[in-house]
């Protein structure tokens, strides 16, 4: 029986890659869910000529200037940097860092420069920095201690930096303006080099070729799980992110060369922080769309001698009021999805700078669909529910000038109900999961050479996993529960040899606790910077455990006995290359490119079957954990045994080409050429995320109307080569139908995953008229999605229809326009 949880409907037509036609009616929910928005464009151009005709009347009021602030850090120790000099490019004005690095400053709404100098430290200029009149501008930076007398480093303002290898910085409220993302920090990802997803009802990360179980998820230093709403068990994606994109600050992701402090992962990390509020008044946020409604408020918290601050979202989606006012989408999807998700963050810190930080998330999901309506034509009902919860618990200090010492505490749960219910059939897959972590690491700054990084974390999970199962008078459940856990400690020392020569060593230590696994992973990285241009190269040797369903899967033998043959399973490990490239073309152009090669080995691959159909076992044969992620959610597939026999590889190069605030234009363009390969017992095959190439463009331009107001017009596009799938055995499927009237499909399993379904390509565009008054900003957007209506295959049925062979093809998300309206403004101090 399955571990893996998700919706299970079976369709007697047969399906490509070899699937059984399953959670085919909550895609197609989904799809229709997206879809919806196609029927109502005359309604949200009444509300656009409704709106426009509102912001013409209040331009005559005055807009006012506003704060800018911010902290000042060490980047190596963390350490609040007093004296450090904040200037204006363009304006008399400039402020100094208090004793916890602290600085405010009061400018006009506009865009400028800013430029933070200290004695001692390499100064940094941010360009293109923002104000706006509703909510107070927070840009806090970290300053390298200098060597010698440089020049003056430039930091991105979105803070998309490219200067470190596989390395992408990202902040939600700074890439929000880019179209066709949905406010879902995750998909604002899926812009960047390296990262890749053609479908468009799931967020899944694919990362160079490898399946999205490789990604590592952590929440201020905390493990988490899978933080998505309509998450399957097992997955590390899900339809709509729970992460609030007003709550999420200025994070890391990392598509390769991880640095030592990261273990469990070999695909990506996607290291995320919460923003802190704002410390000296409240401020309030309100953003309602045809698809959600988020409401953001942060202020000071009055703590006695300490400098404290909340901020706190909640999230709602908007469906079920569009549901209630318009029939016909009733009627047509028979129910709607729910969302609920609330995110918040309090940070404490007293006259030292020591920090103490408490951070929570939670999140519920509910898909409840009757029989035989809308889009579920099923006699059974479909119950789909998702739960998660995580919190976390951190305090940082300092020994003296040198030392930094992070501890964390944090917890996660994750509940998954899904089921099918009728009078004769039920179905029911229920997974409760929970986690306790905690861990400490500290940075010291031996001297301006020299910074060691160490660091030692434990996290426990308690699995509890069951399934019900009713037919007719016939019952049969089974529950597993499992404590498991894992072991990360790191070390890594960084050595500058001069102002252009960094090298950073270090190992990691892995340990899973179900089967006592354990791994020590060498790595180092060099950075070499000459003039306008940065060279890199990182090696290192990574691993990360199963999914945990695949571990736990539950067989029977011909005594019809159960056993769990994969408990002993070892790590998926990897090696990789990196080669990086980057500088300045001229002018505020700047360039990067990276060549990659890793080498995955020790791969859980199919070790047998207990099913006697032939087309199931043929199947089974090409069964590899790194293809598995929501393209392969055929239960049987994680119901077999595995061994560590497989092994694979992928390689490419990555090229970006951007910049930003050129008078007012912003670009990004990229691409990627990628080959990735799997090795099973017949022999080499693509895998599922061998897409082969991957070209992204986005361009931007704010038009600046005077004072008070603003146009901004984005567009973007997608083009990327299309999901694998495996041919038609037409002769062998035609001389069944012939000769034993058999009509289901024979696939040629010789060229398995060979074909490509045609290229996903997308055109997405937004406009923004953003409107700063006294105290408040407004912003009124429209993001048209698949601008040009491109029917990109989502995926194929194949069966036979009057004696012969026929496709059936059922595309993605069709034009969509999402309009918003999003209020900023602040209170009293």
């Amino acid at each position: 029986m399955s571990l893996y949880v998700s919706v299970t409907v079976r369709t007697t037509e047969p399906v490509l890659l070899g699937k059984s036609g399953e959670n085919e009616v909550f895609r197609v929910y989904i799809k229709k869910l997206v879809t919806f928005g196609t029927s109502n464009l005359i309604l949200f151009f009444l509300i656009l000529r409704t709106v426009t005709a509102f912001f013409l009347l209040i331009f005559a009021i005055s807009a006012e200037a506003q704060f800018i602030s911010g902290y000042v850090t060490d980047i190596d120790t963390g350490q609040p940097l007093k004296g450090a000099i904040v200037s204006v490019s363009g304006l008399d004005i400039n402020a100094e860092s208090d004793s916890i690095g602290f600085w405010s400053m009061h400018v006009s709404v506009g865009t400028y420069p800013v430029r933070f100098q200290l004695l001692g430290y390499e100064p940094v200029l941010v360009s293109g920095v923002s104000v706006s009149a509703g909510k107070q501008r927070v840009l806090s930076v970290s300053m390298k201690e200098s060597m010698t007398v440089l020049g003056e480093v430039v930091v991105i303002p979105d803070t998309r930096s490219y200067g470190q290898i596989s390395r992408l910085q990202v902040n939600p409220s700074e890439l929000s303006h880019i179209p066709g993302n949905a406010g879902d920090p995750v998909r604002m990802l899926a812009a960047m080099p390296g990262i890749t997803n053609t479908g468009d009802d799931r967020n899944d990360l694919v990362v160079r070729g490898n399946s999205a179980i490789g990604v590592l998820w952590r929440i201020e230093g905390v493990e988490v799980f899978n933080p998505n709403h309509y998450a399957l068990s097992g997955t590390n994606g899900g339809t709509v992110s729970l992460l609030n994109r007003d709550i999420i600050g200025a994070s890391s992701f990392y598509t390769g060369a991880f640095p030592a402090e990261f273990g469990n992962v070999f695909s990506g990390v996607f290291d995320l922080s919460f923003r802190e509020g704002n410390a000296g008044k409240y401020e309030f946020s309100a953003d309602v769309s045809n698809m959600d409604l988020s409401l953001v408020a942060e202020g000071p918290v009055p703590i006695k001698k300490r400098s404290s601050s909340f901020v706190a979202g909640f999230r709602q989606s908007a469906i079920p009021l569009f549901d209630i006012i318009n029939r016909r989408y009733r009627e047509l999807l028979g129910a709607p999805p729910v969302f609920t998700d609330f995110s918040f963050k309090l940070t404490s810190r007293n006259k030292s700078g020591a920090k103490t930080v408490l951070w929570g998330m939670a999140g519920k999901s509910v898909l409840d669909l009757p029989a035989n309506t809308g889009v579920n034509a099923m006699p059974q009902d479909i119950f789909a529910q998702t739960l998660t919860a995580s919190s976390g618990l951190s305090h940082q200090f300092f020994i003296g000038k040198k030392v930094n010492v992070k501890a964390v505490l944090g917890i996660s749960f994750l509940k998954t109900d899904n089921g099918m219910y009728s009078d004769w059939y039920d179905h029911q897959l229920i997974d409760r999961s929970k986690s306790v972590g905690a861990g400490i690491s500290s940075d010291i700054k031996l001297n301006k050479k020299n910074v060691l990084r160490e660091g030692i974390s434990v996290r426990f999970m308690d699995l509890n996993l069951k399934e019900n199962t009713f037919i007719w008078t016939a019952h049969n459940s089974y529950m597993i529960q499992k404590n498991v856990g894992t072991v990360n400690a790191f070390t890594e020392w960084r050595h500058d040899f001069s102002p252009g020569l960094s090298v950073t060593s270090g190992a990691h230590y892995f340990m899973f606790l179900l089967n006592r696994r354990y791994r020590i992973e060498p790595r180092i990285s060099i950075l070499y910077s000459l003039k306008k241009y940065n060279f890199g190269i990182a090696l290192g040797e990574y691993s990360r455990q199963n999914p945990v369903p695949l571990y736990l899967a539950r067989s029977m033998d011909d005594n019809d006995r159960a056993f769990f043959p994969n408990q002993n399973l070892d790590f998926i490990k990897s090696r990789q290359a990196v080669f990086s490239f980057s500088g300045e073309l001229f002018g505020n152009i700047n360039f990067k490119t990276e060549l990659y090669c890793q080498q995955h080995y020790d791969v859980a691959t199919a070790k047998q079957s207990y099913h006697t159909y032939d087309d199931v076992e043929k199947l089974y044969l090409f069964s590899s954990a790194l293809n598995l992620s929501y393209y392969a959610e055929d239960i049987n597939q994680i119901n077999i045994a595995y061994d560590n026999t497989g092994k694979a590889y992928s390689r490419g190069v990555e090229g970006t080409v951007y910049f930003d605030d050129i008078r007012g234009f912003s670009m990004n363009i990229s691409g990627s050429f990628l080959e990735s390969k799997y090795y099973c017992r017949k022999g080499w095959y693509n895998t599922l995320f061998n897409n082969s190439f991957a070209l992204k463009a986005f361009v931007g331009k704010k038009f600046r109307l005077n004072s008070r107001t603003a146009l901004r017009a984005d567009l973007a596009m997608n083009w990327i080569g299309g999901r694998r799938y495996t041919p038609v055995d037409c002769d062998l499927s035609y001389s069944y139908y012939y000769i034993y009237d058999q009509r289901n499909i024979e696939f040629d399993y010789s060229r398995y995953l060979e074909k490509r379904y045609p290229d996903y390509f997308r055109l997405d565009f937004k406009t923004s008229l953003i409107v700063d008054l006294k105290s408040t900003t407004h912003i009124f957007s429209i993001d048209v999605r698949n601008l040009t209506d491109h029917k990109n295959i989502y995926y194929m049925n194949t069966y036979f229809e009057n004696g012969r062979i026929v496709n059936n093809t059922v595309n993605q998300l069709q034009i969509i326009p999402v309009v918003s309206y999003k209020l900023l403004f602040g209170g009293r101090p």
